[in-house]
């Protein structure tokens, strides 16, 4: 989604790679072999003892988000590799969002959330009903 997204985006493909190159200097090479760096290429697994420390998960992205990719590609590694993943792990893609479109909506007082902040109000109802 780098490309379809760039011009969408609040941060821009060269935005994101700035932030992941001041990170980058700081981790032993190659970074692709550091799951908290680049989780999608963490060895395989690595989510299947997450359910014994969380009941459910929650992913949020939005629609023009460059890194949607990747938000969904977490997603699918959850599913797949959690016991019950496809129970426990929920996606909302807010239609039209960019990055953190929720938290900067909430930062300018808008009193009108979207549908993000609904999804994720009613999913923390579910989590702490149970």
């Amino acid at each position: 989604a780098y490309t379809s997204n760039k011009d969408r985006d609040i941060i821009s493909p060269s935005g994101y790679k700035f932030f992941a190159d001041q990170i980058r200097a700081h981790v032993p090479q190659p970074p692709v072999t550091d799951a908290w760096i680049s989780p999608l290429h963490a060895p395989a697994n690595l989510f299947a003892p997450y359910d014994k420390a969380v009941s459910r998960v929650l992913i949020t992205g939005g629609e023009y988000e460059c890194l949607l990719d990747g938000v969904t590609g977490i997603r699918e590694r959850l599913e797949s590799e959690m016991p019950g993943g496809k129970d426990k792990v929920e996606i909302i893609i807010e239609e039209r969002g960019v990055h953190e479109d929720v938290i900067f909506a909430t930062g300018a007082g808008e009193e009108k959330q979207g549908p993000a902040f609904g999804g994720m109000v009613t999913w923390l109802g579910k989590v702490f009903a149970t």
